[in-house]
């Protein structure tokens, strides 16, 4: 069946419309100081940096602790030698040994959305689950992908290698190509992920 996929689709569809309306389509803050963070994979340092730009991902507050063991709440994701960073959490799901969130930097126009079914989801026949899937929005700068092909004809294959999922964080390494690029010029880059979740 399809109800677990299904509502987690239309969770990240609905945080992503939110998110639009409240930003009102203003991309411009988008500089490449605001989306690096030291280029560090780690996202409790990684958040930790945000938190010294002042009201930068707005539920630092009370967010920052509430990770528990996992580290701080929040999102990371490297492509390349380029790490984005993002501390608001949108929505979290946490589903049938699945784990789906979406985080967004306000200030810097970062959206990140990452997409984890079970770690054994190949093998699952009780549902019928998307394969992992990570995307980072940059503005209307870039838009990192991997493991969602969009049906773009001559645009690379991409995928999420591997990953692990612990209670509301995960993690794992990724193949990432930007959708923006014309397809017979994209490149394949290899990244790496981390999430967070608010502890509920």
């Amino acid at each position: 069946m399809n109800s677990t996929r299904s509502l987690l689709s239309a969770i990240a569809v609905a945080a992503t419309l939110s998110f639009l309306a409240a930003c009102g389509g203003d991309d411009d803050t988008a500089g490449d100081d605001a989306v690096t963070a030291d280029d560090d994979s780690s996202t409790e340092e990684a958040a930790g940096a945000d938190d010294g730009g002042g009201d930068t991902g707005g539920s630092d507050g009370d967010g920052g602790d509430a990770g528990g063991s996992g580290g701080a709440v929040g999102a990371t994701v490297t492509v390349g030698d380029t790490t984005y960073t993002a501390t608001e959490e949108l929505v979290c799901v946490q589903l049938g040994g699945a784990l789906a969130a979406q985080f967004v930097d306000r200030d810097a126009g970062i959206d990140i959305s990452i997409d984890l079914p079970p770690e054994d989801w190949e093998s699952d026949t009780s549902e019928d689950w998307d394969p992992p899937a990570v995307r980072v929005d940059v503005g209307d700068e870039a838009q990192f992908e991997s493991g969602n092909q969009l049906g773009i004809v001559g645009m690379p294959e991409t995928a999420v290698s591997t990953y692990t999922i612990d209670g509301r964080t995960g993690s794992g390494e990724a193949e990432f190509v930007d959708m923006f690029q014309a397809p017979d010029a994209a490149e394949v880059v290899a990244g790496s992920f981390e999430l967070t979740c608010e502890e509920k």
